[in-house]
C-alpha cells in the first residue's frame, strides 16, 4: 500500500496547469507557480512515483 500524498498549494496549481497543457515546459510551470524549475522537477517525479502521473496523463487525487 503507497503512502498518500500530502498536495500544498504549489502542487494543486502545478497539477491544474498540467492538466490544461501537459507540454509546458519545467520553467514555464516554475514561472506560473513560483518555484524553480528543479523544484518543479521533483515533485513532477514524486507525483509519478506516486502513479498520480503517468506518461502525461494526470489521476485525479480521488483516484489515486
Amino acid at each position: 500500500m503507497t503512502t498518500p500524498v500530502v498536495l500544498d498549494a504549489f502542487d494543486h496549481r502545478l497539477l491544474d496547469l498540467l492538466q490544461e497543457d501537459a507540454g509546458r515546459t519545467l520553467t514555464a510551470l516554475g514561472e506560473a507557480v513560483g518555484l524553480s524549475p528543479s523544484a518543479v522537477q521533483r515533485r513532477l517525479k514524486r507525483y509519478r512515483a506516486h502513479g498520480s502521473l503517468r506518461m502525461g496523463l494526470i489521476k485525479s487525487v480521488e483516484e489515486a
